[in-house]
């Protein structure tokens, strides 16, 4: 991607639009909710921008700002950029407008400010990719239906309690440190990331990059396989590596300052889960048939969370029936389940369960059909810009 002196202006002006909007959104205390850890967020988890917040007093406002430096996007040369920076700019006024009371049904949210398709995965891709499950089981020796096979695999796969839990995350936070500085990620190297066991949380785990600390729900029961994949997400080379790169880039004047924000609900949403989620990968560390198993439960929860928040907010007794569909269909604890209707029924990630299944599969799509010798570049090109599904699928055109 080719940066023009112009785009880093824009990015500077965009950046203090939607700061300030942040600090408008904090100020007037839109989200009455109990879910601290999200409502403390605001619409800009992480900054290290370096942009001072512009003075915006008014959702209107706001929108008029972005709008004003949409057209001026429209002229950037790079047509990689020029596509992220307008979905980007779009997507972050889609989220003004809905947070001013514009009236928006729960598929525009998820269409229009993450620019993915909006639409629940199908029931016969659901059914297929629940076969492979069972098939795969069966080859590392579990035998009945696909629940008791699982049943039996995360009895084998256990870890057990919670001073287990940290020990084992400790390690392999170190592991797959060293796997990610293999692969040349220099920005990282005395970044230390640990874990914490955290409770009465609605969420499996969650990234702290300022203190570089990864959150672990306590009260979920986890598989060796499980945990090394939250690593992955969560920190390496994952969200902490992720931004860790961005971070020293735009400190450096490398790339524009906008990679300095982190921004729920927007075009880069997806990329940044989907990123994470293809971390084993990326380390070529599914080393046997564990991961294989793991890997494909995990995407079948990405689905089904994705599909139930569809079924919570388009369908009548829409929570109800979300919790029956994830109980039925997505092979999870009870208390995984409620974790995830809580993350889900907080009215800004309402739509959010979209951006993991949708970013995992654009970017897995993309790495999947490159050869071993393009798979760097790929690497750079997602790590050291920033993306959005379309911009991912447009490596190398």
């Amino acid at each position: 991607m080719r940066y023009e002196e112009k785009d880093f202006t824009l990015a500077k002006r965009f950046c203090g639009i939607v700061l300030g909007t942040d600090v408008f959104y904090r100020n007037m205390q839109m989200e009455e909710s109990g879910e601290e850890s999200f409502t403390s967020e605001g619409l800009v988890p992480v900054d290290f921008s370096g942009v001072a917040p512009s003075k915006i007093t008014s959702w209107q406002q706001a929108c008029s700002e972005l709008e004003e430096i949409l057209h001026e996007y429209e002229k950037l040369e790079d047509p990689v950029r020029r596509n992220y920076m307008l979905q980007q700019t779009g997507s972050f006024r889609k989220v003004c407008l809905w947070l001013s009371g514009f009236p928006m049904t729960f598929r525009e949210i998820a269409a229009e400010t993450m620019f993915i398709n909006e639409n629940p995965v199908g029931e016969r891709f659901l059914q297929d990719m629940t076969k492979r499950l069972g098939e795969t089981l069966k080859e590392a020796g579990y035998e009945g239906n696909v629940e008791e096979q699982l049943k039996a695999w995360r009895k084998a796969r256990a870890i057990d309690g919670p001073e287990k839990t940290l020990e084992t995350l400790e390690a392999l936070l170190k592991e797959a440190k060293d796997k990610t500085l293999a692969l040349g990620f220099e920005a990282i190297r005395d970044f230390d990331v640990h874990a914490k066991l955290v409770y009465n949380v609605p969420y499996n785990a969650y990234c702290d990059y300022m203190s570089r600390m990864i959150y672990i729900n306590g009260e979920v029961s986890y598989t060796y396989d499980e945990l090394k994949h939250l690593v992955c997400h969560e920190a390496y080379p994952g969200h902490m590596t992720h931004m860790a790169v961005r971070q020293q880039l735009v400190e450096t004047g490398k790339i524009p300052a906008d990679a300095g924000l982190v921004l729920t609900n927007t075009a880069s949403s997806p990329v940044f889960e989907g990123l994470a989620d293809n971390g084993m990968d990326v380390l070529g560390w599914s080393g046997d048939i564990n991961d294989k198993i793991c890997k494909l439960l995990d995407q079948i929860q990405a689905i089904c969370n994705q599909n139930a928040s569809h079924i919570y907010y388009c369908e009548e007794d829409g929570r109800e029936k979300a919790k029956r569909y994830m109980e039925e269909r997505s092979f999870s604890s009870e208390v995984k389940i409620s974790s995830r209707l809580r993350y889900m029924g907080y009215p800004f990630r309402k739509a959010y369960m979209y951006a993991y299944w949708r970013g995992w599969e654009a970017v897995e799509k993309a790495w999947g059909r490159l050869p071993e010798e393009k798979r760097a570049d790929f690497l750079t090109y997602l790590y050291e810009n920033m993306h959005s599904v379309d911009t991912v699928l447009q490596f190398e055109e």
